[in-house]
């Protein structure tokens, strides 16, 4: 399962539907939650990836954590990566969850850390190889 935050358009926003639909390509069963950007759910939906539509607002939002805990509960999936801060925050902690997933290009330490704990997380998903870089 993918959680994103982010804004409309932006860097990490673009490489999240890419890499959502590469997974969906490569077979893997995945569920997304998103903020309800326009156009969001549909490209997701063409991918075959469902996805529910959080508000994931400031510190008086009581309602995404509740929401997004159900949807990992029903999902429950091997893993979730949180993609930057506020999706983060309102990711329940657990084994499953990849909370450094600030950014994936490996700039810094603590995103180097993730980026190979990715690979190797990937590393166990039958058939999806072809997505981590070549050592």
């Amino acid at each position: 399962m993918q959680v994103i935050a982010g804004a409309r358009h932006g860097g990490a926003e673009t490489f999240f539907l890419r890499l959502v639909e590469a997974f969906a390509r490569a077979g893997v069963t995945q569920r997304a939650a998103t903020r309800p950007h326009p156009g969001w759910h549909e490209r997701l939906a063409a991918a075959g990836v469902e996805s529910v539509a959080l508000p994931f607002g400031g510190i008086l939002d009581f309602t995404t954590g509740r929401a997004l805990r159900r949807e990992i509960a029903a999902f429950r999936p091997d893993i979730v990566l949180a993609w930057m801060g506020r999706a983060a925050r309102f990711s329940p902690a657990g084994r499953h969850v990849a909370h450094d997933a600030h950014r994936l290009d490996g700039t810094g330490l603590r995103e180097e850390r993730f980026q190979l704990a990715f690979r190797g997380v990937v590393r166990e998903i039958p058939d999806v190889q072809l997505l981590t870089h070549a050592d």
